[in-house]
């Protein structure tokens, strides 16, 4: 059976704790990886996680964490998950990811890892999802 942890974790302050983990051991590579995991974890299928993890300043520890750690394929591939689930659907995060330069972020990570299936997947959804929101509505 499965239990979601994520409301009690959010509110004993899991997400400020995290954001702040990342943004206080840039060069931990583990404290990297592991704190952008929890950021995605946090935020599927909760908009309002999503919202409190771009409003803390998730996004810029999660494009810092990237473009530090730009060698390390699990970096990349958990940063490219969180930025997956943040640009879904929420205009202000895609605006806040491409004014902090994610396209180049996203991009060069899937030209330095093509072979991490996983990294090249989520890297392609972030991608589409920063695209998908600017497309004008077709009529007719």
């Amino acid at each position: 059976m499965y239990t979601n942890y994520t409301v009690p974790i959010v509110d004993a302050g899991g997400i400020v704790l995290v954001v702040a983990s990342i943004k206080s051991r840039p060069t931990h590579v583990g404290v990297q990886i592991e704190g952008c995991g929890a950021l995605w974890y946090l935020s599927i299928c909760n908009a309002d996680n999503t919202l409190a993890i771009a409003a803390l300043g998730g996004i810029s520890v999660v494009l810092s964490a990237m473009k530090l750690h730009a060698g390390d394929k699990n970096v990349q591939d958990m940063g490219s998950r969180v930025l997956n689930i943040l640009t879904f659907g929420n205009t202000a995060n895609i605006r806040d990811v491409v004014s902090e330069g994610g396209i180049s972020v996203v991009v060069s990570a899937m030209k330095t890892h093509t072979g991490h299936v996983a990294m090249q997947e989520h890297g392609c959804w972030s991608l589409w999802n920063l695209t998908i929101a600017t497309l004008p509505i077709r009529s007719g």
